[in-house]
């Protein structure tokens, strides 16, 4: 059986001429769709099950963020299904 290889890289764009910092996340996981996306950063939510998750990572970080007048967004690809 194959085993799956997951990464993720951490990319942080810093332009001082306009005093903005990026930071992008990416990682080669499955992705998440449309419907999840919307409630990531909601407190509770998880796609876990009741003994691995809290729901409160996103959140808190979404918290942190949102208290710095920041902004914090997700973008996500399914990988298409072949007809």
């Amino acid at each position: 059986m194959d085993q799956y290889q997951y990464h993720a890289r951490i990319l942080v764009l810093d332009t001082s001429l306009y005093i903005t910092r990026h930071a992008f996340l990416e990682d080669n996981g499955i992705g998440v769709d449309e419907v999840t996306r919307r409630h990531l950063f909601e407190p509770f939510f998880t796609t876990k099950d009741a003994d691995r998750g809290k729901g409160l990572g996103l959140w808190i970080i979404y918290a942190i963020v949102r208290n710095h007048d920041r902004e914090i967004t997700v973008e996500s690809e399914q990988p298409s299904v072949p007809s």
